[in-house]
């Protein structure tokens, strides 16, 4: 994608292609108080309207306000660094080994859905109970943005996706170990389907020897990912 202004459309800058194969990505965000620089600098960059006065409010509670420096004295550093690690930890908690039944696609497998309760929107049963935080938390640790289609359940229609990180056993999937994956023949995707193997330290696709962690049915689109 090229980016230029209008008055090049008749001659627009030539494509640059960017080879990211064994390039090493870190998409997590801080695990330290360097987290709060970072929402600090998204607010000071984004209009003010990006977030609502409700979220807006929590960040000047702890002093992040648009326009204004970011300087915790002691004290409150020493609260934002405890709550940070502890909010991480709930998160990757939520996320990579999640406890909501309604997650699960399958009985007695360990395949789940980032959209638990089956909306994109995480809204609660019929939404009389409001918005389901946990179940939101467990799609944003791992995935960046969500679409309506990608939680459509439509022969033919949208993208689904499924998360596994234990084995048959329930046991965590670790790095050092081999495990073997079996794909049933005639895989019912119309277009594409792939297996992709990600680092949950960097939430990127897993470093190895190999040019790219994944298995798919289109070579074109070998280590394709929208994660």
């Amino acid at each position: 994608m090229v980016f230029y202004p209008l008055a090049k459309a008749k001659n627009p800058p030539e494509m640059e292609f960017v080879n990211g194969s064994h390039k090493v990505f870190n998409t997590v965000h801080a695990n330290n108080h360097e987290f709060y620089k970072e929402l600090w600098h998204i607010i000071q960059k984004e209009p003010i309207s990006f977030i609502d006065p409700e979220l807006r409010g929590q960040a000047a509670a702890i002093g992040i306000v648009k326009g204004k420096p970011f300087n915790p004295g002691e004290r409150l550093k020493k609260i934002l660094i405890d709550s940070v690690a502890v909010g991480n930890a709930t998160a990757r908690s939520i996320s990579l080994r999640p406890r909501d039944k309604n997650a699960y696609l399958y009985k007695d497998k360990q395949w789940y859905t980032g959209f638990a309760g089956k909306d994109y929107r995480w809204l609660n049963g019929d939404g009389h109970r409001g918005r389901n935080m946990d179940a939101r938390t467990l799609f944003f640790y791992s995935v960046t943005v969500n679409t309506p289609a990608m939680a459509l359940e439509i022969s033919g229609v949208g993208s689904n996706y499924a998360f596994a990180t234990t084995d048959k056993n329930s046991n965590i999937l670790y790095g050092d170990k081999n495990y073997k994956l079996n794909i049933p023949a005639n895989v019912p995707a119309k277009f594409f389907w792939s297996v992709i193997v990600y680092d949950p330290q960097t939430r990127s696709q897993l470093q190895t020897d190999q040019p790219y962690p994944s298995k798919n049915n289109n070579l074109v689109h070998k280590g394709f990912s929208s994660l």
